[in-house]
């Protein structure tokens, strides 16, 4: 089944329509060229890593607002869900990457375990000693884990097949 695309030549996809695409389209678009006329370059590692990093921030950020807002057993399930996010390696690999992320969560955790033990409201034992279970495992990973090192992503371009 032919498509436009087979109809354009190649160069003028290189030239004039890759420029204008974003990581994911081009990566689409490169799957629509037949496979000869694909374009093959491998992609830098650090672009990979900054590019997971650019999705898996918001994600967190997202977590985090939803610990805040609501009270009660509903915060405490969230922040249960959070801290178990931070423990999947592609979650945790930014608390590896980042120092500061790392030592607010690593003064966060006795605080958190502190309120949970003086907690005012109502709620079931069960949520909160996962809570705090959620909590230990994840400063034992992060002061199990290591040596780390800060990874700024500044400097590094975007993913690209160029």
């Amino acid at each position: 089944m032919q498509t436009y695309i087979d109809y354009l030549p190649i160069d003028v996809i290189r030239m004039h329509i890759m420029p204008h695409l974003n990581y994911s389209e081009r990566f689409g678009l490169n799957m629509c060229i037949p496979a000869i006329d694909r374009i093959p370059h491998r992609m830098k590692k650090d672009s990979i890593e900054k590019h997971d990093h650019i999705l898996r921030v918001p994600i967190i950020k997202k977590y985090l607002d939803c610990c805040f807002w609501p009270f009660g057993a509903e915060q405490v399930q969230n922040m249960t869900l959070l801290f178990q996010l931070l423990q999947e390696p592609q979650y945790f690999s930014i608390l590896e990457r980042s120092s500061n992320f790392r030592a607010v969560v690593l003064t966060k955790i006795p605080q958190l375990i502190e309120s949970l033990i003086n907690f005012k409201e109502d709620i079931e034992l069960g949520l909160r000693i996962k809570l705090a279970s959620e909590l230990k495992n994840l400063r034992n990973k992060i002061v199990g884990s290591g040596p780390y090192t800060d990874k700024k992503f500044d400097h590094i371009p975007l993913l690209s097949f160029t």
